[in-house]
């Protein structure tokens, strides 16, 4: 993937090495979380990110995704790809920018191959490296504030639900790979 400069960017990390070790390499400034810069934090797996922005509000995986989205399709992206999981507010969000979002499981092979270019919508430290990116980048059009970044979203709300399943899981997951969900 392409390297991005994201020089004198300032960011806390408060889970990740090697999220601090790659904004250091791209010469950001890694500091202990303090009101006023935003803060990363990520999964165990790497899966997955976590953000404080500048006014204490923390976001989860997928609104960052949706706000990255906004950025990238501000920004002159070409097309993009979310997982199918990833919440539908992303659809309002490319509508919004007027594109059409390409999801995993629904739009075939144009969706896998601008998937595989695009690993920050299936990898939390990529997330938050294009993140910077976009909030330090004198062409960003969210130049500054993760605060400002998440204000432009939709509001919307997730729900999970766990199911038991006490019998014939092979049988489900089958199916569920079959219909391209899993």
């Amino acid at each position: 993937p392409k390297s991005y400069r994201i020089t004198g960017f300032r960011a806390a990390v408060t889970g990740g090495r090697s999220l601090i070790r790659a904004l250091r390499c791209r010469q950001a400034e890694v500091l202990p979380p303090e009101t006023g810069i935003p803060s990363f934090r990520l999964s165990e797996d790497g899966l997955t990110l976590e953000a404080t922005d500048e006014e204490g509000r923390v976001w989860s995986w997928d609104r960052l995704l949706c706000a990255l989205l906004r950025a990238e399709l501000r920004g002159g992206a070409g097309p993009l790809c979310l997982p199918y999981a990833a919440p539908e507010a992303a659809e309002e969000v490319a509508a919004q920018e007027g594109e059409r979002l390409l999801r995993l499981g629904r739009d075939g092979q144009a969706a896998e191959e601008v998937w595989r270019l695009r690993p920050y919508a299936r990898d939390g430290m990529f997330l938050a490296l294009r993140l910077c990116h976009w909030l330090h980048s004198a062409q960003s059009p969210f130049q500054g504030r993760l605060a400002d970044l998440m204000d432009s979203l939709p509001a919307y709300e997730t729900r999970e639900t766990e199911l038991p399943i006490r019998s014939g899981r092979g049988r489900l997951l089958r199916a569920l790979r079959q219909a391209g969900v899993a």
